[in-house]
């Protein structure tokens, strides 16, 4: 905003914040701003579109890393393993393990109103399945 606009007073600062934030694609500098002494137009970029290009950068670079932890991970599996993964549709999954009657050995009736807490894949573990005739499950640790 000061790079734009210049130097706003704490007050005017903070509703010009306000007011660029709810109109990210059409604002213009206060009028009588450093940055709009003469009242033209000074437009500032669209926050959401600095906000996606940013998010864009980000994604393009880890996936040049998730692209070479991949090869390197199937470099590693058998040759039967490869083929099927070759030749099947794989898509991300979720899973989660609801059954924790048969892990901690409480009956049925000790969970109320039936519904079992349950235990989700720790944060950095990626799920796959693969489906070609049959049906095959891969687990990927992010490092």
């Amino acid at each position: 905003m000061t790079k734009h606009c210049g130097v706003l007073s704490e007050q005017e600062y903070g509703l010009s914040v306000e007011n660029y934030k709810n109109s990210p694609d059409d604002y213009h500098c206060p009028p009588g701003s450093a940055g709009n002494a003469q009242n033209s137009a000074v437009r500032l970029p669209d926050l959401n579109k600095a906000f996606e290009a940013q998010n864009q950068d980000i994604v393009d670079k880890f996936a040049v890393m998730d692209r070479l932890l991949i090869m390197d991970t199937l470099a590693q599996l058998t040759e039967e393993e490869q083929t099927f993964l070759r030749a099947s549709t794989v898509r991300k999954a979720g899973a989660d393990f609801s059954r924790l009657d048969r892990l901690t050995g409480l009956p049925e009736e000790y969970f109320i109103n039936g519904a079992k807490p349950a235990v989700q894949l720790l944060p950095g573990i990626d799920l796959f399945l693969a489906v070609k005739g049959g049906e095959r499950a891969y687990i990927c640790p992010r490092p």
